[in-house]
């Protein structure tokens, strides 16, 4: 078995938001402040044929789902009503008396009760399997709770369910404290039912209620939906004015389950995230001009659904964070598992070590792991003269200059009318070279017969378009330098002469540990290890070392620090990047307001924002270090213009001295 403690409900102060004295009035009906009522409020004789009906309406909204149904001996007869009126029209339905999932193991401690391990993965699968619905009609809620919370502590409650929960509660601070037990603050979809009294002193009424979230400046507070009505009546002019509220009436998606969540009232959220560029730009000034990818993504998430945002950096100093032997996190990280933060960012990769102590938003990004590599130097000059072929050319051009003098020369031998001068193998060279150079002979070496004629007019059409092609390519090669050829794949890199390595911290060589392709094994067994970023970095500039990391990170680091006044990079990311990575927010697990983030995440990565800022704040980033290189050289070279709002430097080169072509 599965022990289970005893949860009670919260002692902490709670402001009573629907009433000031001893009573809260919602059209004629009564929330008693008190315990203590002439009426039995659970006297099932008074309220159990409404509670059936109204558990019945109830059920066309979760139909589509699978219903657990948990009760206690108070229910039975309202269960019995239930299951005969109840159209049966659910994936599945299972009924569970309430005390046969806990089992009292100690007998002088009734507060020691024991889940059964079966219960909880009968749970836990059907979670797994469809989507769940709970209707608890539970008479202590202390019962409840503890219910609610084991499933959550075993990762068996599916928190995106409506909960339809019927419990004794007498007042609004009761019900208050109720709604935020954990893991009732956690449930978005929450209907609880309680007794009032009724118009008259000897009637009970059910007064549906549920939480609201942000609202009032409160995380969790009270929301009365009202006293439900189980049809419509005729009324006086009198009546009319103390009706109860007839819920069959209400305009809204559901009229059991409001829609929450879609504003946040100016709430404020506490943010952890820290200095990395680009996608966390804090002020460095202690102001709050701060930017980058994920802060302008926050900054549309808050302006969406109307919060504020209140940044800070980790309090320990760390900055993703890790887990200590403890079980502890610390950093970000941390401080988002604890609750001390709502959300966190600072390129958060989705993985499922982070999935169990946090939650993530829906990817915003896909970056990739790629490694940089100094900028190899661009071949010599001087050997512009061969660069026009390739050697697969070079190789076929001098086998033909060694072949054809030959077949001059048995042609030659083989007819008599031909001039004896073909008949010696250094003349024939001599003759094939000049061909080949486009050189013109004199007339008295000229072929004289027919298979001469054709055998030097066939050769001298090929070395024509060899000669050609040659000229006009070396002339391209002269003007424009060639390019240096840098390493684009792990194929290359081993083959580079170039050592390799990665983070001491962060598990990224792990990637290529379990891997079969022989390439990713020599690399795993070639990392060497680095400190940090700017280690990895210093290596790289030493011009013998390979560093791997975020492409992204790495593209933006070249940008705004590695690249020349002309916009020409000094370093180089390879082409072939590899493992991607989702990147998304973190906030505390199970939170209510994550689905809200990904929502709007997903509308802002549809509308092609987040690749539209990613490319500005790299071309600013380049920019302004241009402009930085250029202060400090005191020299030009580039033409500044301004686009959209932004400074783009254009480079004049060979390109542009070229005259323009007339148009056909």
């Amino acid at each position: 078995g599965i022990t289970a403690k005893n949860h009670g409900r919260s002692k902490r102060e709670t402001r009573h938001p629907t009433t000031d004295g001893s009573t809260a009035n919602l059209g004629n009906a009564k929330l008693v402040e008190s315990t203590e009522s002439t009426t039995n409020l659970f006297d099932m004789k008074l309220v159990g044929l409404k509670l059936v009906e109204l558990l019945t309406e109830i059920s066309e909204e979760l139909q589509d789902c699978a219903l657990i149904l948990v009760y206690d001996e108070i229910h039975d007869e309202v269960l019995e009503q239930y299951i005969r009126q109840e159209s049966n029209q659910f994936v599945s339905r299972s009924f569970f008396k309430f005390d046969d999932i806990f089992v009292q193991v100690n007998k002088s401690n009734p507060d020691d009760l024991q889940m059964d391990a079966k219960m909880v993965n009968f749970f836990n699968d059907l979670r797994l399997a469809t989507c769940t619905n709970y209707m608890l009609l539970v008479n202590n809620p202390d019962s409840v709770v503890q219910l609610l919370f084991e499933l959550y502590n075993f990762r068996a409650l599916q928190l995106a369910a409506k909960c339809i929960i019927h419990t004794d509660l007498r007042n609004s601070s009761e019900i208050l404290n109720f709604l935020r037990e954990l893991p009732l603050d956690r449930i978005v979809d929450i209907l609880l039912i309680t007794n009032v009294v009724g118009r008259r002193a000897e009637d009970v009424d059910l007064l549906l209620s549920t939480h609201t979230f942000f609202s009032e400046n409160e995380r969790v507070d009270l929301h009365i939906i009202g006293i439900w009505s189980p049809s419509k009546r005729q009324t006086t002019s009198t009546e009319a004015q103390t009706d109860h509220l007839d819920l069959r009436g209400r305009k809204e998606t559901s009229k059991f389950f409001p829609e929450k969540l879609r504003d946040f009232h100016g709430f404020q959220l506490k943010v952890s995230t820290f200095h990395y560029p680009p996608v966390v730009m804090l002020d460095q000034t202690g102001g709050t001009d701060h930017g980058g990818l994920e802060v302008r993504i926050l900054m549309m998430i808050a302006q969406a659904l109307n919060f504020r945002v209140d940044l800070q950096t980790p309090k320990d100093g760390q900055r993703w964070g890790s887990q200590r032997p403890d079980g502890h996190w610390t950093g970000a990280m941390g401080e988002v598992k604890r609750g001390d933060a709502d959300v966190s960012f600072a390129n958060y990769f989705i993985t499922r070590d982070r999935l169990e102590v946090v939650d993530m938003t829906s990817l915003h990004s896909i970056d990739y792991t790629c490694f940089i590599t100094p900028m190899p130097d661009p071949p010599p000059q001087y050997t512009v003269v061969v660069r026009p072929f390739q050697m697969l050319v070079w190789g076929c051009l001098v086998l033909t200059l060694l072949i054809v003098p030959f077949a001059l020369m048995f042609t030659s031998l083989r007819e008599t009318g031909s001039r004896t001068w073909f008949r010696k193998i250094d003349n024939c060279f001599l003759y094939v070279f000049g061909i080949q150079m486009t050189q013109s002979l004199p007339e008295e070496h000229l072929a004289k017969t027919n298979s001469m004629r054709i055998s030097v007019i066939v050769y001298m059409l090929s070395a024509f378009i060899i000669a050609v092609s040659y000229r006009s390519s070396l002339f391209s090669f002269i003007l424009v330098p060639a390019k240096a050829r840098p390493v684009n794949s792990l194929q290359q890199l081993l083959q580079s002469g170039l050592q390799w390595g990665v983070r001491d911290r962060g598990g990224w060589e792990s990637w290529f540990s379990d891997s079969k392709d022989p390439t990713a094994q020599k690399i795993f067994e070639g990392f060497q290890f680095v400190k940090g970023l700017s280690g990895g970095i210093e290596r790289v500039l030493e011009g013998d070392f390979a560093f791997m990391n975020s492409g992204r990170y790495l593209r933006y680091l070249v940008a705004s620090n590695f690249t020349n006044i002309y916009g020409q990079a000094e370093l180089h990311i390879t082409k072939e990047c590899f493992v991607p990575f989702r990147i998304g927010f973190a906030t505390p697990i199970f939170s209510v307001y994550t689905r809200r983030f990904s929502e709007v995440v997903n509308k802002v990565v549809e509308a092609g924002l987040v690749t539209k800022w990613f490319d500005e704040l790299v071309r600013q980033a380049a920019q302004h270090h241009r402009q930085k290189v250029k202060a400090e050289l005191g020299g030009s070279g580039a033409q500044i213009s301004q686009e959209d709002g932004v400074t783009v430097a254009t480079v004049l080169g060979l390109y542009h001295l070229q005259p323009p072509y007339p148009q056909q």
